[in-house]
């Protein structure tokens, strides 16, 4: 290895290059880049044409559509991600958090169904120790929230991914929940002896996302029942709050709209597979901040999905 060319490049490229390829390689325009970035469009051109003589590539090839990334800007991609997130975290390595008078605002995606269970309790917790900052729940695909956790534009993921982990993801299990029976406080289900033959000649209504159900850890083949389908299980809890329909749900759900719904529940005859949910974060988490809220998301964690007892 030529050492004196491969630090005459490293001297070249600086931290601003490659602000301006990431952003380049995410929007696909150099028009977007500017206004993202706040700067000209000459500055943005000048700085692609220094990009393509250091990796002696074009980089992009005017399209129609955009600027389209050759097959080496392909391959830069996640190197550059990775670059920029190692700057990063080098440097807010002695950053200091303090929650009680900073301003900042936390993204999470999180499916509707754990932002239910999660969002009060953080909520309350953060109003006592850190009145200053907000917290934005959103909902990704598991594709996308890695997407965006790679590029900072994500703090936290929350959900039941199935795939393996991804290089710069560093996952940890958040909680486990169990499928239950939730019904209209009044409906006949939840009273009395509970059979196959009860639970299966039900109405039933059912939730058919992928981010609010996964067949695989349910166990359930939806078609030996008689029923209707919605996107969500929160629809699914209205619905059943509100009709003769029962709705086969994650318990810790049933219990935060209980009292609101007018809601009873009990355990299913043979629980199903248990409800994995977890946390996803950049690998090698050091900002403070981000630290800081994945400790108060296990606090407020703390007692939202146990001791659920079933309506008597």
């Amino acid at each position: 290895m030529n050492s004196h060319i491969d630090i005459s490049k490293i001297r070249k490229l600086d931290g601003g290059l490659l602000i301006i390829l990431q952003q380049l390689l995410q929007h696909h325009s150099v028009t977007k880049t500017a206004g993202q970035l706040n700067l000209s469009q000459s500055t943005i051109s000048h700085s692609l044409t220094r990009l393509r003589e250091l990796f002696d590539d074009p980089l992009f090839i005017r399209r129609p559509h955009g600027l389209e990334p050759t097959a080496l800007a392909y391959e830069l991609e996640p190197k550059i991600e990775s670059l920029l997130s190692q700057i990063a975290a080098t440097l807010s390595v002695n950053e200091y958090f303090d929650p009680t008078n900073e301003h900042r605002q936390f993204n999470i995606s999180a499916p509707e169904f754990v932002t239910v269970v999660l969002a009060t309790p953080l909520l309350k917790h953060l109003k006592q120790i850190a009145p200053s900052i907000t917290v934005r729940f959103i909902h990704l695909s598991e594709d996308e929230a890695y997407e965006q956790l790679r590029r900072g534009n994500l703090d936290v993921a929350i959900g039941r991914f199935v795939q393996s982990q991804p290089a710069g993801i560093a996952l940890q299990p958040y909680f486990e929940d169990q499928f239950c029976i939730a019904a209209n406080k009044h409906h006949p289900i939840l009273k009395g002896a509970l059979t196959q033959q009860r639970y299966q000649s039900s109405n039933h209504i059912w939730a058919y996302a992928e981010s609010e159900t996964i067949e695989a850890d349910s166990g359930f083949d939806y078609s030996e029942f008689h029923g209707s389908l919605v996107e969500g299980w929160l629809s699914a809890l209205t619905i059943a709050a509100n009709s003769d329909y029962i709705a086969t749900c994650p318990k810790s759900l049933v219990v935060s709209m209980q009292k609101l719904m007018g809601l009873g529940f009990r355990d299913l005859l043979t629980p199903g597979g248990k409800i994995k949910v977890h946390m996803a974060t950049r690998q090698g988490l050091t900002n403070s901040g981000t630290a800081w809220l994945v400790e108060q998301l296990q606090i407020s964690r703390a007692g939202t999905v146990t001791s659920l007892q079933p309506t008597s």
